[in-house]
């Protein structure tokens, strides 16, 4: 992974955009593009129109991975993003939407590159993301989080939730949240553990499944009490 964005044009310190559902092909971009030294910049898949180019110009976002039922949306921005280069289109797509300037492509060419993988030097204080406010009191800001900050994010819990050597998580929240991508793949990568990533939060089936996947800690947010508890 690392080595197909390397071809396709990304440097270190270049910027991946990431408009993906939950899936594995979210995770392989996205550590894909640690290894590269490239910042990544996950987006929330709602968005369209004005705070979608906002974010995506804003983070001088030259590559993205997007799901192909979020081509439409990024189609009607195309036009103020003069950065995009490539995109890399994960599933099915009967014809892009994009213009010719933008180069679209399977994102399984990203995973069958034989290219050497390759090696940056990489510190901890280098830039691992560029995450998105939500923008409630103007627009969204994007804050920039280093290596050494997202590690240390997820140590911290690991600390506060106690989680085993080995330990599994249950998230039903998406990957372009910190929650589910800081406090859920990296942990459970830290301690040789599981986790069980489901597409959406459904209350009617949280606790089946966390049962089902048989983990030791879940996920959840404050606006997902209330629906637990009837």
């Amino acid at each position: 992974m690392a080595a197909g964005l390397v071809e396709s044009g990304l440097k270190q310190g270049g910027k991946l955009a990431i408009m993906s559902r939950n899936c594995l092909e979210f995770v392989f971009a996205w550590l894909g593009a640690a290894k590269a030294g490239v910042v990544y910049v996950p987006i929330n898949i709602d968005y369209v129109g004005q705070i979608l180019s906002w974010q995506l110009g804003r983070a001088d976002v030259t590559h993205i991975v997007i799901g192909a039922e979020f081509l439409s949306a990024l189609t009607h921005v195309q036009d103020t993003l003069p950065l995009l280069e490539r995109a890399f289109v994960i599933g099915s797509q009967s014809a892009s939407m994009l213009e010719e300037k933008i180069s679209t492509t399977s994102f399984d060419e990203l995973l069958h590159c034989d290219a050497p993988a390759p090696h940056p030097r990489i510190r901890h204080s280098d830039p691992l993301a560029i995450s998105f406010t939500s923008g409630t009191t103007g627009p969204s800001k994007g804050v920039l989080a280093s290596h050494c900050h997202v590690l240390t994010f997820a140590r911290d819990w690991l600390r506060a939730v106690e989680l085993p050597p080995g330990g599994a998580i249950y998230t039903p929240l998406p990957l372009f949240h910190a929650i589910a991508a800081w406090l859920g793949v990296i942990p459970a990568l830290m301690v040789g553990g599981r986790i069980a990533i489901t597409d959406r939060f459904s209350a009617s089936n949280y606790w089946s499944d966390a049962i089902r996947f048989d983990v030791d800690v879940v996920h959840g947010i404050f606006s997902m009490i209330p629906m637990l508890l009837k």
